[in-house]
């Protein structure tokens, strides 16, 4: 029988005192999808991942795994394995008697158990270390024998609770591949804790965008980043993110500082005011355009960040090209009328 892996939550409402900190979560994760939570600290993604892993009790609503409801089932019987941000390794066992834990507590035969914990450490790169203790290891070495421990049960689902904010830059890069490589080889349906926009992007299939205990928007990296549906995902996702800057439409001629926007016509009824949203990278520096000053410039080697100032407003512009823009200089600024994101300012949804 083929193992599946769906994961369904319906209607989560999860409440700390009186502190609503999960609003009518609605998701469906597909069977061997990786699929990341992103949001920043205090969203509800860990406290929807604890729910999960039966380790937070739910207020309200059902989880299904494979259409069947598990919602009141024990953590140990939910066929799940995690991977938690600290690694929760025992300190006083070796390696291979961490890995060897949860097979123990599932009473498999000894036989049986080495093999399995040989083939774990096999997948991570850490046969030679089944000896040492955890205090002997490195962060990254932890993290994979977390990880080992997790893949050597078998599991239909892993839940990965920030498994790389502990690791330095160039470790976590590398390790983010290993991890990729990993959940394609074992094929099993994965949910991702992270706040890093970077992380979620490059390991997920899909992606929840999670703002004050609700789901603001579900799509693939590209649609997440492409079609925001609200300002509070446009003004979330991107780095830099997204510049929203007020504007006016007149005449189906958007009209941002005074400044009617070029190549752009929009069949609106006219807003007095109304939100544009434009990525750093689809603005210019012109010989006309919208005025603005130079604030500060940030050189980042193969590309330079603009802070301007337009209407007493920070707006960031990214840029490729090495040109010779000095600070506190009066400069022009053109948009990308092809990247254009338009906003109402009452609902935050887009127009």
């Amino acid at each position: 029988m083929s193992r599946k892996g769906k994961i369904e939550l319906k209607n989560i409402n999860k409440y700390y005192g009186k502190v609503k900190v999960l609003d009518d979560v609605n998701l469906e994760i597909k069977p061997n999808e990786f699929f990341a939570f992103l949001g920043p600290s205090g969203s509800g993604k860990t406290t929807t991942l604890r729910i999960l892993a039966g380790l937070e009790e739910l207020d309200k609503g059902k989880i299904l795994f494979d259409d069947l409801d598990i919602t009141n089932t024990s953590p140990g019987s939910r066929d799940i394995a995690m991977v938690f941000q600290s690694y929760a390794l025992y300190p006083h066992m070796t390696v291979f008697e961490n890995i060897a834990f949860p097979l123990k507590m599932d009473k498999v035969a000894k036989n049986k158990i080495s093999d399995l914990v040989k083939q774990s450490a096999s997948k991570v790169k850490i046969e030679h270390l089944l000896d040492r203790k955890p205090g002997q290891l490195s962060g990254g070495q932890q993290q994979r024998v977390a990880l080992a421990r997790a893949v050597v049960r078998q599991p239909k689902i892993f839940l990965l609770d920030e498994p790389l904010s502990n690791l330095d830059a160039k470790l976590r890069l590398e390790t983010r591949v290993e991890l990729k490589n990993l959940q394609k080889s074992l094929n099993v349906t994965t949910v991702y804790v992270t706040h890093d926009q970077e992380e979620a992007m490059t390991l997920s299939n899909r992606i929840a965008v999670f703002l004050d205990g609700k789901i603001m928007q579900v799509g693939t990296p590209n649609e997440i980043f492409n079609n925001p549906k609200t300002l509070q995902v446009a003004s979330f996702i991107g780095n830099p993110p997204m510049n929203l800057l007020e504007a006016e439409i007149m005449n189906n001629q958007l009209i941002i500082s005074g400044v009617k926007i070029k190549n752009y016509e929009i069949k609106k009824d006219n807003f007095k005011k109304i939100i544009v949203g434009i990525r750093p990278g689809e603005l210019n520096i012109s010989n006309d355009g919208i005025p603005a000053k130079i604030y500060l410039i940030e050189q980042l080697g193969d590309s330079t960040i603009m802070n301007l100032i337009i209407n007493d407003k920070i707006v960031k512009l990214k840029s490729t090209e090495n040109k010779n823009f000095k600070e506190n200089s009066q400069v022009f600024v053109n948009i990308n009328s092809d990247k254009i994101y338009l906003f109402d300012p009452e609902t935050g949804l887009r127009i």
